[in-house]
């Protein structure tokens, strides 16, 4: 019982610490968007991937592994600020 409060806590801790580093930046990871879409890595990059090549078809600069905090929110209907 007691090594399962400690599990969640631990849990808890984590996820603090996640939303707290995206709050930091401007762009998002697979990582931030599994976490922020609670599916697995594969489906956040695939995500990622697509919204990349979205932005590069409408003539933007990209970075591999990375997507705008403000397209991805915009992309997924995620109010802005929950994230900011």
């Amino acid at each position: 019982s007691k090594l399962m409060e400690q599990n969640k806590l631990c849990e808890k801790v984590k996820q603090q610490a996640n939303i707290t580093s995206i709050r930091e930046r401007t762009h998002l990871t697979a990582d931030d968007i599994a976490y922020l879409l609670s599916r697995s890595q594969s489906v956040a990059y695939k995500v990622l991937n697509d919204l990349n090549a979205d932005l590069e078809n409408q003539g933007y600069y990209t970075i591999r592994g990375r997507i705008p905090k403000k397209y991805f929110c915009e992309r997924f209907n995620i109010p802005y600020e929950s994230v900011s």
